[in-house]
Formats: C-alpha cells, structure tokens, sequence
C-alpha cells in the first residue's frame, strides 16, 4: 500500500507539474488554480509520496535501494523536463526514457524489489516498465499531435511526429511544413495545416510503429515469467497500443 500510494502521489504531482510549465487548456481542476497554488500543492504531494515510502515495511537493504532509485529517477525527470526541445529522434528518444521510460521503470522494478522478487524477475519487470513508459509518451504524442486536437502545435512543443515529418526533406510539403513551424505566432488555421501535413507525410503511422516497438518489447519482457501472475501486465501493455491505434485512426 506505501509503495502504491507514493507512485499515486507522485504520478499526480508530476501532472500538476507538466500542466503548469506548459499551461495546457485541460479539464483538470488546477487549470483553473493560480500558479502558487499549483506549485505548492505538487510540492505537498511529493512530499507526501515520500512520506509514503520512508514507511515501507522491508530490510533496510532493500528500502535504501528503493529511496535511492527514486530520488535518482526524479532527479534525472526534471533535468530532462527543463531541458532545451530536442532537435532530432535521437535525442527525443533519449529525453523521453528519463521523463517516461525510467519513471515506470522505477515503479515496476520497486515493486519486484519490494516483493522479493528474484533478480531474474526484478529485471523482467524493470525491462516492461521501460517499454510501457515509453508507450505511453509515445501515444500521449500522438493524442496532442492530431489534426482535432492540436495542443503541442499551437504551444511550440516539439514531439516525434513533428521530428520525424521535419526530417522528411525529400517530401514535397516538406518546405511548406518548415516554413509554417517556423511562423511565429501562427493562427489555428495554420496550426491545423501543419496537422494535415504530418497526416500526409505519414508522420502517425511512424509513431504508431514505434508504439508498436514498445508494445512487443514489453510484452517480451513478461514472457520469462508465469502468465497466471502477469495476465494484468500483458492486459495493460496490449490496450495502451489499442488505445493508441483507434485514436489514430479515425477520420
């Protein structure tokens, strides 16, 4: 349960955090709150979180581990987040397995730490954590990406399918694409051209194979284990793809 609710808390700290750096126009309740407010009721719940795991019932071992790895993942995060917007998928890649990747990574693995878990096993599910961090900001792109819904593009956000299309120099809209990104203070209309372009340089369909990627990467990582205690996992990994999938392929 301490465990549980720290990853709760945290989870919920870090939304507050993200919407307040790039004021997003969400249905959260905080949107409405001023700055201070938000501010100070992240930082509350983070250091609730840590409250939650200074009482975890384990071997000082394995409970030292276990707040090291946290604070080293929460640590790299935010040198990640308020880092410059990556210029190349590499370096997109390298910024989401911090802000993403290692979160759910960590989580997963102090779990099977927690638990006893054999190594064999904390590294199964450290390995699944990973894949399904990344999916999830990978399908989060593309959700904020789509010609409906164009929350990254009118904030400046630079997210892989804009990379990817933008890396596409060989395609005949590519210029097009380039000189509308580089408008400053675009309308909405211009906004949802660059929609229409990623959809026509196939920008979607790039991110929903990396997406697929992920999904095969932690579904392979359950495999080793008995399927009688990771039919959850697997159930989880499969419907964040689909979730994925059905979005993006509607009209």
């Amino acid at each position: 349960m301490p465990l549980t609710a720290a990853w709760v808390l945290s989870n919920l700290a870090s939304d507050l955090f993200d919407d307040l750096q790039d004021q997003d126009e969400k249905h959260h309740p905080w949107i409405q709150w001023p700055p201070d407010q938000v501010m100070m009721t992240g930082l509350g719940l983070l250091f609730a979180a840590q409250q939650s795991l200074a009482s975890l019932n384990t071997t000082q071992e394995t409970h030292r581990a276990i707040l090291e790895r946290w604070a080293r993942t929460g640590l790299l995060a935010a040198q990640q987040q308020a880092a410059e917007r990556p210029h190349t998928t590499a370096a997109y890649f390298r910024q989401i397995a911090a802000k993403s990747g290692m979160i759910y990574a960590t989580v997963t693995w102090s779990g099977a730490r927690f638990a006893g878990a054999s190594s064999e096993t904390v590294a199964a599910l450290e390995e699944y954590g990973l894949a399904v961090g990344m999916l999830l900001q990978l399908r989060d792109d593309c959700w904020d990406f789509g010609v409906e819904s164009a929350g990254d593009l009118q904030a400046g956000r630079v997210t892989l399918p804009l990379l990817y299309a933008l890396s596409r120099m060989d395609h005949p809209r590519h210029g097009q694409l380039q000189t509308l990104w580089k408008t400053v203070n675009r309308s909405p209309e211009e906004t949802q051209e660059i929609g229409v372009i990623l959809q026509d340089m196939d920008a979607f369909r790039f991110v929903v194979a990396m997406a697929r990627v992920y999904e095969q990467k932690a579904l392979a990582a359950l495999k080793p284990l008995p399927v009688e205690h990771t039919a959850t996992l697997y159930s989880y990994a499969t419907h964040l793809f689909e979730t994925l999938l059905n979005r993006t392929s509607q009209p």
